[in-house]
C-alpha cells in the first residue's frame, strides 16, 4: 500500500479555511533540529547553518538513523527535503559525500555517540539520549536552531477522518471539539503530564505554561509545516536518499580498488 491518503478526507474540503490553516496538526511540536553531539567533540556553538554539519571536518563522524523504516527524524528529514535553502542537494552531499554510519537500533546510535565512535548523530531518539545524560553519559540533544528555519510536526498527535466511514457527520463533530480550544487545551495538557512526545497545539489562545521550552515557537524563526498533504510523503526523500547511499558506495569502491 503505497499512497494511505486514499482512505481519508481532505480537511480542506470539510472544514472552514480558518480552522484548517490554524488547527490543522492537532498537536504539534516545533522542531529546531533531531541532531545530538557528543559533548566533548563537537561544540554546539559550531553549527549556525545546516550546512555546518558537512564541513570536510566531520567526515566519518557522523551516524544517523535510517529514515527509510518509521520512526524518529522521517519528519526533519523532510524538512530538509522542503526547505528551499537545503533541498536534495543537501541531503545528497550529507548523505552521499559524509561517509555517514546508518544504524536502526535508536539505543546503539546513543551508545556509539557517547563511547566517542562518532561525533554527531542524526535522528537519534531524544529519550534515549535524556536516559543517557541522567546517567552521567557525555551526550547533549542539540537544540540550536539553524539560519534556515526550523519545522512543525505532529509527531504522533495525528487525526485523520476515514473517507467511507459509517457515520461520517459524527465524525466531523468530533473533530471540530477537538480543535476548539477545550479539546487543544486537555490535549496539550495531557501529552505535557505524559511527557509523550510533543504537546504544543498551534491553537495560541490557550496556556502555554505546561509546555516545554523547546516545544514552543521563537520570534522571528521561520517554521516549515512538514505535515502538509504535500510534504507528507516520504517517497521523494527516500528516492533521494538511496541515490546518495549509492554514491557514497561507489566513492567508497573506488577508493578501493
Amino acid at each position: 500500500m503505497k499512497d494511505l491518503r486514499t482512505f481519508f478526507e481532505d480537511y480542506s474540503r470539510i472544514f472552514p479555511e480558518e480552522i484548517i490553516t490554524i488547527d490543522k496538526p492537532v498537536d504539534c511540536r516545533w522542531v529546531a533540529s533531531a541532531i545530538s553531539t557528543k559533548v566533548e567533540q563537537a561544540y554546539q556553538n559550531e553549527f549556525k547553518s545546516a550546512w555546518d554539519f558537512v564541513n570536510p571536518k566531520w567526515k566519518g563522524k557522523i551516524e544517523a538513523r535510517d529514515i527509510r523504516v518509521p520512526g524518529v527524524g522521517s519528519a526533519n528529514i523532510r524538512r530538509f527535503y522542503h526547505n528551499p535553502a537545503l533541498g536534495p542537494k543537501f541531503i545528497k552531499q550529507l548523505f552521499g559525500e559524509m561517509d555517514i554510519t546508518i544504524f536502526r537500533d535508536t539505543r546503539q546510535g546513543v551508545d556509539w555517540l557517547a563511547t566517542g565512535k562518532f561525533a554527531i548523530c542524526f535522528f537519534c531518539s531524544s529519550r534515549d539520549v535524556e536516559r543517557a545524560q541522567s546517567q552521567g553519559l557525555p551526550v547533549a540533544s542539540f537544540r540550536g536552531l539553524m539560519k534556515e528555519g526550523a519545522s512543525i510536526t505532529s509527531s504522533s498527535g495525528n487525526i485523520g477522518l476515514v473517507n467511507r466511514a459509517p457515520h461520517p457527520n459524527a465524525a466531523k463533530l468530533y473533530v471540530n471539539w477537538l480543535l476548539s480550544r477545550e479539546g487543544q487545551l486537555l490535549v496539550q495538557k495531557e501529552y505535557s503530564e505524559a511527557e509523550a512526545g510533543s504537546s504544543n497545539s498551534l491553537r495560541m489562545d490557550i496556556p502555554k505554561d505546561m509546555v516545554p521550552s523547546e516545544q514552543r515557537p521563537v520570534e522571528g524563526v521561520s517554521y516549515l509545516d512538514v505535515d502538509t498533504w504535500e510534504r507528507m510523503s516520504m517517497e521523494p526523500v527516500v528516492k533521494v536518499l538511496n541515490e546518495a547511499l549509492e554514491e557514497s558506495k561507489k566513492s567508497e569502491r573506488k577508493q578501493n580498488k
